[in-house]
């Protein structure tokens, strides 16, 4: 199971937990607790154990100040405050929860073993509710942590039919559905998935666990289905660009060009990471290109990204379809623009090369001779010099300007007598 998805679901559950738990505080400091201010709460209840000690109150000061160590992610301080708890008020009201909340604090703190111990010990107590049902859910979690994939299943199995919490359940299957996919039980994961999503709809299991279904169901190539289910989902959850991008998978399997090119579109106008809105691009020109009717508008957005690979490629596309429009000014423009602004790319020389020529053949003889003498003292060992020397000789000739053009031609016959511009 992911990090990132351990992590929320130990918050919510450890949570979840607590709010149910104690509706009320006393004071300053179980207000800064209901509050969810763990920083303040944590040392309010220090002061309170340090000065009352002996009042009735303390027992549940030294919990709560141990639940918000957790929340600070202090989990050695939140084991250390449940230990001592359990040390100093053997016959609290907790200590039969004990168990439960030091086996969630090792298991977040990625200790694996001691949180099958200790969550393993909570079946000491099946009485003691809610806390011996959660113990399993969690006690799941850190056998995956171990690797012991069917002790997992019989805590999970154990959990989703004890468990009356929508909440944790939809968790639960979710977790289940994640490790039937991994193994490669695809019908099994598809059903987990779907009981996740109907036990708590709306929350973020139910978006990830329809998530994971449509995944599944694209890779089987079950197109109907995985239609029909993002279709859903995506009313259910709008706004998500998660739904563009599954839609772009299907519209490719089902080999929907235009459907596609719309959805493409879509995505693009939403993608907001710089490297997955250049990739979109790309698709979206390619696509038309398919289509058999080519856009250089897509190729140039495509070369405007973190892939300099993928832009140079981009760019020059867009040049030759410009290009063939007799736009030679409009292709240099974009060409100088995009080798400037990826001074460490290596199609650079070639892209300012393609300027250069293009800056010719629209007659602006000095942005071409400008080209040609950066080329020259930026590349003097590329293959390219004979035809960046001829170029700006020639283009000196043409103004007239033969004494500045006998040196191109003369190096050219002296340094590349060889060379087909020779």
């Amino acid at each position: 199971m992911p990090a990132e998805v351990r992590r929320l679901l130990l918050a919510l559950v450890f949570l979840g937990a607590v709010s149910g738990a104690f509706a009320v505080s006393f004071g300053e400091a179980k207000a800064a607790f209901g509050r969810q201010d763990w920083k303040t709460a944590s040392s309010l209840l220090a002061e309170f154990l340090r000065d009352h000690s002996d009042e009735a109150d303390a027992p549940t000061a030294a919990f709560l100040r141990a639940v918000a160590l957790f929340h600070l992610g202090d989990y050695r301080g939140s084991l250390d405050g449940f230990q001592k708890l359990d040390r100093a008020w053997p016959q609290s009201a907790f200590t039969k929860q004990l168990p439960y909340w030091r086996g969630t604090a090792y298991l977040a703190a990625g200790q694996y073993a001691q949180a099958e111990r200790e969550l393993t010990g909570q079946g000491r107590f099946p009485d003691e509710q809610p806390y011996a049902t959660r113990a399993l859910l969690n006690l799941a979690l850190a056998r995956l942590g171990l690797g012991q994939d069917g002790p997992a299943v019989q805590a999970l199995d154990a959990f989703t039919k004890a468990s009356q919490e929508s909440a944790l359940l939809a968790q639960a299957w979710a977790v289940w559905a994640d490790l039937d996919r991994r193994q490669g039980r695809t019908s099994e994961a598809l059903q987990h998935a779907k009981l996740s999503w109907e036990a708590n709809p709306g929350d973020p299991w139910d978006l990830r666990s329809r998530t994971t279904a449509v995944e599944l169901l694209l890779g089987q190539g079950r197109w109907d289905e995985a239609k029909v289910l993002v279709d859903a989902s995506s009313q259910k959850f709008p706004g998500e660009v998660r739904w563009d991008r599954l839609r772009v998978t299907l519209f490719q399997g089902i080999k929907d060009k235009n459907a596609l090119a719309r959805v493409l579109e879509s995505l693009w106008t939403r993608e907001s990471d710089p490297a997955r809105k250049q990739a979109v691009a790309a698709d979206r020109a390619r696509v038309a290109e398919d289509l058999g009717k080519p856009e250089a508008a897509w190729w140039q957005r495509a070369s405007d990204g973190p892939d300099g690979a993928l832009g140079g490629a981009c760019v020059q596309r867009y040049a030759f379809l410009v290009e063939t429009g007799g736009r030679w000014a409009e292709a240099a423009g974009v060409l100088d623009a995009w080798a400037t602004s990826h001074p460490n790319e290596a199609l650079r020389e070639e892209v300012r090369s393609r300027a250069a020529l293009d800056r010719a053949k629209a007659g602006d003889a000095a942005g071409a001779r400008k080209n040609w003498d950066k080329l020259i003292a930026e590349f003097p060992q590329s293959a390219r010099v004979p035809g960046w020397l001829l170029g700006r000789g020639r283009g000196f000739l043409d103004a007239g300007d033969t004494v500045r053009a006998l040196p191109d031609f003369g190096r050219l016959l002296r340094d590349y007598p060889k060379a087909p511009e020779a």
